[in-house]
């Protein structure tokens, strides 16, 4: 038995040990705590190589790749392939727009119809600025004055309740669907709008957030609408602008940031009024930065990507990048049987799901084992031929 002294003693040892313990413990789950903070930072950059260049099959790319020839009648012809503005899929229906109409296939290539409201009636825009569509097939059209709705069937719905003055004052450049409800709408950077999207019910056309501050730029693009998705997550990557961004109703996350090689430009550098538009180029194009970012997808294992540099398109790669070992191979050519071709864009659909289209001609000249397998009634004024992939 201990006296009163020795338990004293053997009390406040162990509370000092206990102390101790604790401490440790505390110093050790702040440096995990550090040590996460650090890597989930780290993991938003994307470092790429420009030194592994392959020659590609679909199988090194793709899980799926599908290729589905476009009915071609008197009344359907979709011509250059650079003004396909967009692609979009809903169950088994394919929506393509260049600008005046939106043309509708199934996912066999069958032409279903085509939406031509051109005009200057209450049912009619002036053109297919952008479109969306919703989860119960309904098809929301802006002609950069409204948004007008209409279903499936190509039935006249309405317009969304906003006004001339609330659209013009946002300067839309386009829009997306973020879920069922909520309608993304991006402004352009040029026209002094301090935030760059913005988030409007669907139906009652009310704007209940505007978020991601943006700055007056001397060069704007106007391109493809540069949106995917992936695990229900929204997604934009941009010209002059090395980050992929998760949208939210009220926030832009910076999902990752891609680094060719360590060529981007300061922070900052396309948004310096100080320098004429000829000085911002020709200074991208002398420090050989690369900061354009047209296409982006992503699944659960690898991101397909391309990137380009600010001049005449002297570099332009898509490429391949591993999610686990961070690894990177560039896509010289894309070999399908005996066709070499690069798309100069792919239209991004869901999870891994992407669109891209060849022209008829290029197939008709180039590819012949390609056309006597997949199209063999294929002539050079047809349609283009679409590809559907999913990537791995």
């Amino acid at each position: 038995m201990c006296n009163v002294n020795t338990l004293h003693v053997h009390v406040f040892v162990l509370i000092y040990m206990n102390r101790i313990s604790f401490v440790g413990l505390l110093l050790f789950i702040m440096l995990i705590i550090y040590g996460c903070g650090n890597n989930e930072k780290e993991s938003r950059v994307l470092y790429l190589s420009m030194k592994d260049k392959r020659t590609c099959f679909p199988e090194d790319l793709f899980e799926l790749f599908e290729v589905v020839p476009l009915e071609t009648n008197d009344s359907i012809l979709l011509g250059d392939i650079s003004v396909i503005e967009k692609i979009l899929k809903k169950d088994n229906r394919i929506y393509m727009s260049d600008w005046r109409y939106i043309y509708v296939f199934d996912d066999k290539g069958k032409h279903i119809q085509t939406m031509k409201h051109i005009g200057q009636g209450p049912e009619c825009y002036l053109g297919v600025s952008s479109f969306v569509i919703w989860e119960n097939g309904d098809i929301y059209i802006w002609d950069r004055t409204a948004i007008y709705k209409y279903s499936k069937d190509d039935a006249f719905l309405g317009k969304v309740p906003i006004s001339y003055d609330e659209l013009a004052a946002l300067n839309v450049k386009d829009m997306m669907c973020l879920n069922d409800s909520l309608l993304l709408l991006r402004s352009d950077e040029s026209q002094g709008i301090p935030f760059k999207m913005h988030a409007m019910k669907r139906e009652s056309g009310e704007v209940i957030h505007h978020y991601f501050l943006q700055h007056d730029r001397i060069i704007t693009c106007w391109a493809y609408p540069n949106y995917s998705y992936h695990e229900d997550n929204l997604y934009l990557n941009m010209r002059q602008d090395n980050n992929i961004y998760r949208l939210t109703a009220d926030s832009a996350y910076i999902h990752y940031t891609i680094n060719v090689e360590n060529r981007m430009p300061p922070k900052g550098f396309w948004d310096n009024m100080q320098m004429s538009d000829i000085q911002l180029v020709s200074t991208a194009i002398r420090e050989g930065y690369v900061s354009h970012i047209p296409f982006f997808m992503e699944t659960e294992n690898h991101i397909l990507l391309k990137f380009e540099d600010n001049s005449d398109g002297n570099i332009r790669y898509y490429t391949f990048i591993d999610k686990h070992t961070r690894k990177n191979y560039l896509i010289e050519h894309l070999r399908m049987e005996d066709l070499d071709y690069i798309p100069e864009y792919m239209y991004p659909i869901k999870d891994g799901e992407a669109y891209f289209l060849i022209p008829a001609d290029i197939i008709c000249e180039k590819g012949e084992k390609f056309r006597q397998k997949y199209c063999p009634e294929l002539k050079d004024d047809d349609n283009p031929v679409l590809c559907r992939v999913k990537i791995r």
